[in-house]
């Protein structure tokens, strides 16, 4: 559990095959919280939720993979709660709820006292977006501990999460701690500067440097629990 003055943030490492990482999100201030991805089980989220001592009040997602949300549709039943998600990822899922509530770029998202500015990362999926708080970026599937998400899967593009990873790297400040939306790392989180020093993504100069590695060579030259990597280790 991470707790800051203005919020805290419930963690479970999920051990199915997909490694998740899940993330209850409550705002010290009203005892309210959110649910990011939920996926797998409603009952992982409602044990976080009685650590942080908060009551689930709505959805936020980061992207709309299976392993991200099966688990909305059981929570939505149980309580009733809001689901917001991307316009761009709204578009992109095929089974975006009519009462979605939608977000964009620069958007921010409050529960209780506590906001969260939207920022887009296209890449993974064509509306996948991160959660940055006051001293967290909530990360989904755009960054990981030393790693970033697939491009081969549909909507997929080297060319955007290249972009998206330049972003983040260029406007996050380097005390920020990211949190993957996955355990593929060697640690469960870092700072964005640990990520710029030792990210073999973020070292790739080029769009072009960063396709070839993303879905080439890394499969190739590197396994899980990723490690970090200096620039001039990275084989290209």
């Amino acid at each position: 559990m991470i707790e800051t003055a203005k919020y805290i943030i419930t963690t479970f490492a999920h051990d199915g095959p997909y490694e998740n990482f899940l993330y209850l999100l409550t705002d010290k201030a009203s005892g309210q919280s959110v649910a990011i991805d939920p996926a797998w089980e409603a009952s992982f989220y409602e044990s976080m939720a009685v650590q942080s001592k908060g009551q689930i009040s709505a959805i936020w997602l980061t992207h709309s993979h299976f392993d991200h949300v099966n688990a909305v549709d059981e929570m939505r039943s149980k309580y009733e709660l809001p689901l917001y998600i991307g316009t761009a990822e709204a578009e992109f899922w095929d089974e975006t709820p009519s009462d979605a509530i939608l977000f964009n770029d620069g958007d921010k998202l409050t529960i209780g006292e506590t906001s969260a500015t939207v920022i887009v990362t296209p890449g993974h999926t064509p509306g996948s977006c991160c959660f940055l708080l006051d001293e967290h970026l909530i990360a989904g599937d755009t960054l990981f501990t030393w790693g970033c998400g697939r491009c081969d899967l549909p909507g997929g593009s080297p060319a955007q999460l290249f972009e998206s990873l330049a972003r983040l790297s260029r406007d996050i400040p380097g005390n920020i701690q990211v949190l993957p939306g996955h355990n593929y790392g060697d640690k469960d989180s870092v700072s964005m500067d640990e990520q710029i020093a030792g990210n073999p993504f973020i070292h790739c100069k080029t769009a072009e440097d960063f396709t070839r590695y993303r879905m080439v060579l890394h499969d190739q030259t590197r396994k899980s629990p990723y490690q970090p990597m200096r620039p001039e280790d990275l084989p290209l």
